[in-house]
């Protein structure tokens, strides 16, 4: 299963929002009391994670990070 908000894989239950494997997104993609987070906070913070672990410049971090998103189910009524 992986998270419907960033595609990330909920592999243990510390993985999914709150650890409660109910829930079908992760714990970056959730606020502490385990409800998604807006679009804009998601994208802010995939974002962010694609530039510190893979290097990429601001622009095109998030634009990759938009095209992810664009294709997650818990972002598929986002026009």
């Amino acid at each position: 299963m992986n998270c419907t908000s960033c595609g990330m894989p909920l592999r243990t239950p510390e993985d999914h929002a709150s650890g409660d494997v109910t829930k079908e997104y992760c714990r970056h993609c959730a606020h502490p009391d385990g409800q998604l987070k807006s679009y804009d906070e998601v994208l802010a913070g995939m974002t962010a994670f694609l530039q510190r672990t893979q290097g990429l410049d601001p622009g095109v971090a998030r634009r990759t990070a938009t095209a992810t998103m664009a294709k997650m189910p818990a972002w598929s009524g986002r026009a």
